[in-house]
């Protein structure tokens, strides 16, 4: 929502360049008698503009460490996951915002192509005042707990998810205190032609505690996302993006939609 906010508040459609790199730094697996695990980290560059035409001006680096063990209960696989992940974002060099995430969860496997996953994180978002505050307010505070289920089809190139969330987070300057309850739909398929898509849709009703200091409010947030992108050489992926946010308060002057339109080429390294 914080990037859709940056690009644009009605409508927006926009042609450029996106450099990203990533680099797994290290993993270790080990499969002994069903007791499985997996350790890793990654990292990954973010990029926005040309670099010549237009500066370089939304840069993001990120890193993820994780941690992962699976043991057997009957036919059934288990696995016990721990993540921390980490990112800094930049506009024109200066830094708007830090995130910081840890996140903790089992993930049942009913079948090879099947799993439902519990979840609980924390999530710290420190703002700059300088940059980001003006525009989304300062630091923010989030717990998050849900509980999903995925499935893989057509030989694990496609994939569907359904999920329940709920968030209790407060964020400088904005609110007080927010209790939200979300359902989730995302999935991605392969299409014809050598082209994919993924689709994201999101349902909250949020109830938020003196939100922009106009008291008490309830609204019911929609969020839709669609992206096609086709491979159009080594390392070279074209994408065309659109995105719809609109979430409806009960004071209706507060109440906002927005569009997005994007048409990428992305470059990986």
């Amino acid at each position: 929502m914080r990037i859709i906010c940056l690009f644009a508040s009605v409508l927006l459609f926009s042609l450029r360049a996106e450099a990203t790199q990533g680099l797994q730094v290290a993993e270790y697996r080990a499969d002994v008698d069903d007791v499985a695990w997996t350790v890793g980290v990654e990292a990954e560059g973010f990029r926005s503009g040309d670099g010549i035409t237009e500066p370089w001006g939304l840069t993001a680096e990120e890193s993820k460490s994780f941690v992962e063990k699976g043991f057997r209960i009957g036919p059934y696989r288990l696995s016990a996951i721990f993540d921390v992940y980490r990112s800094n974002n930049t506009i024109a060099a200066e830094t708007y915002n830090t995130e910081s995430k840890v996140s903790i969860g089992p993930k049942l496997y009913f079948s090879p192509n099947s799993f439902a996953q519990l979840f609980y994180s924390l999530e710290r978002d420190d703002a700059s005042d300088g940059v980001n505050s003006s525009r989304w307010g300062g630091d923010s505070v989030a717990q998050r707990t849900g509980l999903s289920q995925t499935w893989y089809l057509a030989r694990r190139r496609a994939q569907i998810t359904l999920g329940y969330g709920f968030e209790q987070s407060e964020t400088e300057d904005i609110y007080d205190d927010l209790r939200a309850h979300s359902v989730i739909f995302s999935s991605r398929f392969p299409l014809f032609w050598g082209l994919s898509a993924r689709i994201h849709a999101d349902y909250a009703q949020n109830s938020y505690d003196n939100y922009l200091g106009a008291g008490d409010l309830g609204s019911d947030r929609k969020l839709f996302l669609a992206s096609i992108d086709q491979s159009l050489g080594r390392g070279l992926l074209g994408e065309l993006r659109f995105s719809y946010l609109d979430e409806d308060f009960d004071d209706a002057e507060l109440s906002y939609r927005r569009y997005v339109w994007g048409l990428n080429l992305k470059y990986s390294y």
